[in-house]
């Protein structure tokens, strides 16, 4: 069976909003994604911490990522930086959950891949992304929210001594 999939960094997805979307890598595996991620190619990209799945979708054998990767660097809601890692792209808005990215890779599906049956990750997973994203959205508002007026008043005080 063949999987194009959307996976990103658990500190990319922790910090989406902080840096105005997802970064997510979209591919293509006939080992089964969650094989796809130990394999030496993903132990050696700079991931932002360990590796999600967002989302699959199960294809044609003849389906490639690179027709969906051509649909997405046209697509006005995914930009794509030059760089040896062919299956990364920015998303734009995305909070962090993988939620718009899904929906602009299913748009960037429809036409280059028929027969495409999207599986969400089990429930359990889903639950578990989502209270990871929003616990690490809430730590990083506590840090600026404590922080930044905690170094304002050691820097003044250091200034008044």
């Amino acid at each position: 069976m063949k999987e194009i999939y959307l996976v990103a960094g658990e500190r990319n997805m922790l910090t989406a909003v902080a840096q105005g979307g997802l970064w997510a890598n979209v591919g293509e595996t006939t080992v089964g994604v969650d094989d796809r991620l130990r394999g030496d190619d993903y132990r050696r990209k700079a991931a932002g911490g360990a590796w999600r799945v967002i989302r699959t979708w199960r294809v044609r054998p003849d389906a490639s990522d690179r027709a969906v990767h051509r649909r997405l660097k046209a697509h006005p809601g995914a930009l794509w930086v030059r760089s040896a890692n062919t299956e990364e792209f920015f998303f734009p808005g995305d909070r962090g959950d993988g939620s718009l990215a899904a929906s602009i890779v299913d748009d960037c599906m429809v036409g280059e891949v028929s027969d495409v049956q999207a599986e969400l990750p089990d429930a359990s997973k889903l639950v578990d992304m989502v209270v990871r994203v929003v616990v690490g959205c809430g730590l990083l508002a506590l840090l600026v929210v404590v922080g930044v007026p905690a170094l304002l008043l050691w820097a003044i005080s250091v200034i008044l001594r």
